[in-house]
């Protein structure tokens, strides 16, 4: 039986699954996010070594189990040297693997929404991101962390969210439904949580971020100018990779990645005045560990049959999973 090891690498969460050239799921793993610029490069190293550990473990372990391939997307993984870094870390964990793909897990996020074809992807989750693919070239635009990205991410509705909270409670702004919403999930006082959201940082900032959609249905005005500049920077990143193909009435085919996504009726009346061309949205069916399936597919030179999809959808309910808190 040939096996491949499938990884997606998220900020929030690590979600492996070794699975046939069929693509029937054997096992599911999961661990907390591995972004190396978040938690640094051996931490996000300890969660893709247990994920994996735990996938191969009924088949040797992993330094006698063989693989056909092994493929990980991993949240900020191809910045800097990171790419290859984490390429020598799978090599020397996974002696029996023929091929080992390391990739953006924007690139999972895209192959989850329309396989391993050409098109754009453009994520919405903790983090924002636009990447087009043309053939084998890649095309990358946005997705260098909320220190450096301005736009369109959980993060940053969220930190939108406490910011107008924090300028109605301080006086620097009108009041906003979003300061009742955001005091009603810290529990307190939006000035007395500021060390309880420096304390837990990023992910729970972004957590925020429905706050912002609610109070869209509440009719507030505060959400209104959140969801316009947000939108605004989604539709710029969709513009940087989308121009990439060539013009024309045909529209590119375009995958919307991430949670936030669910709230799309809400962004698309704003995003599509703002976009140079047309697109065919395509949401994914399934998680975007099944874009890493299909990337790893790829890398280990097989085509998915026909019966690849409905393979892995139907293993996917079935498998064991180990959970864990994250």
């Amino acid at each position: 039986m040939n096996l491949l090891l499938a990884i997606d690498g998220g900020g929030t969460k690590t979600d492996g699954v070794l699975l046939t050239e069929e693509g029937r799921i054997l096992a599911r793993a999961r661990e907390r996010g591995c972004n190396p610029n978040d938690i640094g490069f051996e931490e996000a190293c300890r969660a893709l070594g247990q994920v994996t550990g735990e996938l191969l473990k009924p088949y040797g372990g992993v330094g006698q189990c063989a693989l056909l391939g092994a493929f990980a997307g991993i949240s900020g993984g191809t910045i800097g040297e990171y790419r290859q870094q984490f390429r020598d870390f799978f090599q020397k964990l996974l002696p029996g693997c023929r091929t080992v793909e390391i990739h953006s897990d924007a690139v999972t996020a895209l192959s989850s929404c329309i396989g391993h074809q050409d098109g754009c992807v453009v994520i919405s989750g903790t983090g924002s991101a636009a990447y087009a693919r043309q053939g084998e070239a890649l095309f990358r635009a946005g997705g260098w962390g909320y220190l450096l990205d301005k736009g369109g991410s959980g993060y940053d509705f969220g930190r939108d969210v406490l910011y107008y909270s924090l300028c109605a409670a301080d006086g620097r702004g009108r009041d906003t439904i979003l300061r009742r919403l955001a005091e009603e999930k810290l529990e307190m006082p939006v000035g007395d949580g500021v060390g309880e959201i420096y304390r837990r940082g990023k992910p729970f900032i972004a957590s925020f971020a429905p706050l912002a959609f609610e109070g869209l249905r509440l009719g507030d005005w505060a959400a209104r100018e959140i969801l316009e500049r947000n939108v605004r920077e989604l539709a710029r990143l969709l513009n940087a990779v989308g121009n990439r193909f060539p013009g024309g009435e045909r529209p590119v085919r375009t995958g919307l990645a991430g949670g936030l996504f669910q709230e799309f009726s809400w962004m698309e009346p704003v995003l599509l005045p703002l976009l140079d061309r047309r697109h065919e949205f395509i949401r994914p069916q399934l998680p975007p560990v099944f874009g890493s399936a299909v990337e790893v597919m790829a890398a280990a030179g097989l085509e998915p049959g026909p019966e690849f999809f409905q393979n892995f959808q139907e293993s996917l309910n079935c498998c064991s999973c180990r959970e864990k808190e994250i």
